[in-house]
């Protein structure tokens, strides 16, 4: 096994006692971070982007606050000149919105559900690049590593959730803390589904 950077096993130590103390995100999570290297997109755009036409509001909350079964609520914040999305749904994983935000910069995702769901995605230019299962490394394309080099991260770990949260933060320089997850936010509200 090659050896890792003493950065990369740290964060992935960090993110399985992260897991451990905030039991919620170990059944659903979803976290999107766009690097880019000049203005990021308004939370405005964003919104209009993830709600694709629906109304949508603007609010301040905790992560979770406003959501409902066919409610979006989806936490929003600046980061450099990046973006941070984070929700308990499914709404910022969706293969069209990577797409689009990877437009402005290079789009990070991570998502898992308790119906062994999952997707850590890399888009850039408009474009998903790799998109894997982190429960699955047998069906990864040949040529991930070289697309991801971080993703070297799983063969040192059995923990795939805490290795996944670990390439968003070596991509990104965001660390997730249960500080930030407690936190007020800027929230992006919709309704995604009419029934």
């Amino acid at each position: 096994m090659r050896s890792l950077p003493t950065t990369w096993t740290a964060a992935v130590e960090y993110y399985k006692l992260l897991l451990t103390r905030n039991p919620g995100i170990r059944m659903q999570q979803a976290w999107t971070v766009l690097v880019s290297s000049s203005e990021s997109p308004s939370q405005e755009t964003v919104a209009r982007i993830l709600s694709q036409g629906k109304t949508f509001t603007l609010k301040h909350g905790h992560i979770g606050e406003h959501m409902d079964y066919h409610v979006a609520d989806i936490t929003v914040d600046v980061h450099g000149q990046g973006l941070v999305l984070y929700e308990l749904g499914a709404q910022i994983c969706q293969r069209e919105f990577i797409s689009k935000l990877s437009e402005y910069g290079d789009v990070y995702s991570l998502y898992w559900d308790v119906h062994a769901n999952n997707s850590l995605c890399y888009a850039k230019d408009g474009v998903i690049k790799l998109e894997v299962d982190i429960f699955e490394r047998r069906n990864w394309r040949a040529d991930a590593e070289s697309l991801l080099e971080e993703l070297r991260i799983f063969d040192a770990t059995d923990n795939a959730r805490a290795a996944a949260m670990a390439i968003l933060e070596i991509r990104s320089g965001f660390r997730l803390t249960t500080e930030w997850l407690d936190s007020v936010h800027d929230v992006i509200v919709y309704k995604w589904w009419s029934v």
